[in-house]
């Protein structure tokens, strides 16, 4: 099972393609996301996303078709955006979410096969995006705020078919200006080996606003970017 902070004393549990429940000491209570393939909370709303082999095997009307299904914090559906998807050419390519990060009430996304980066505004039913003058594809997680998103590549399993790409890779996407940029991974990785990490082992995973959670398999720390000149 996988686990998700919902509150101070309360968890989401998310079992994989079975179920998904809100726990705290005094109460168990199951809620209906489906196959939930990666999830996202904010203060108001639950994110779920849905797998390319899930959207490809759904049924008609089912959720999954959304690739992405927005939930009130009681697990009450509010938005899929398969009915942005349908108004959107730009989003027919897409195939699964790569990662993303909930500030506000808005949700900042990278989806498998397109190269735009996404804004979700819930409350206004509606998105934004702009271009991204290189390939997504290898993003394992997104961080950031309202002005700034971070993206950590990890090529490590791609390296066989693209041997010239370097394990990791960082860029920095200006959401104001609607520009982004690779940065030098670098000075993160003199930092993680200064603090005992393999780099070799190395898992990052999406925290709160601003950070990545880093684990090796003993150790654990959390990753956090500030302006990034």
């Amino acid at each position: 099972m996988n686990i998700k902070w919902f509150e101070f004393n309360t968890v989401i549990l998310y079992y994989d393609g079975i179920g998904t429940a809100i726990v705290s000491r005094e109460s168990w209570n199951n809620i209906r996301l489906c196959a939930v393939d990666k999830l996202y909370v904010s203060n108001s709303h639950i994110f779920v996303s849905y797998d390319e082999e899930t959207l490809y095997s759904f049924r008609p009307g089912a959720l999954e078709r959304n690739i992405m299904s927005i939930f009130s914090r009681d697990g009450m559906l509010e938005l899929g955006i398969g009915e942005l998807m349908d108004k959107d050419r730009d989003s027919w390519q897409f195939d699964e979410l790569e990662a993303g990060y909930v500030f506000d009430n808005k949700f900042a996304f990278i989806a498998y096969a397109s190269e735009l980066f996404w804004v979700l505004d819930v409350s206004k039913r509606s998105w934004r995006k702009f271009a991204v003058p290189f390939e997504t594809v290898g993003i394992r997680v997104l961080t950031g705020d309202d002005k700034t998103a971070y993206a950590i590549f990890d090529h490590r399993n791609l390296l066989r078919h693209y041997p010239d790409r370097p394990p990791f890779e960082l860029a920095v996407f200006d959401l104001l200006s609607e520009t982004s940029s690779k940065q030098d991974f670098a000075p993160i990785e003199t930092e993680l080996l200064a603090s005992g990490f393999e780099m070799s082992e190395i898992k990052f995973r999406p925290s709160s606003t601003g950070k990545i959670i880093v684990s090796d398999g003993k150790k654990a720390a959390l990753l956090e970017f500030y302006d990034w000149a």
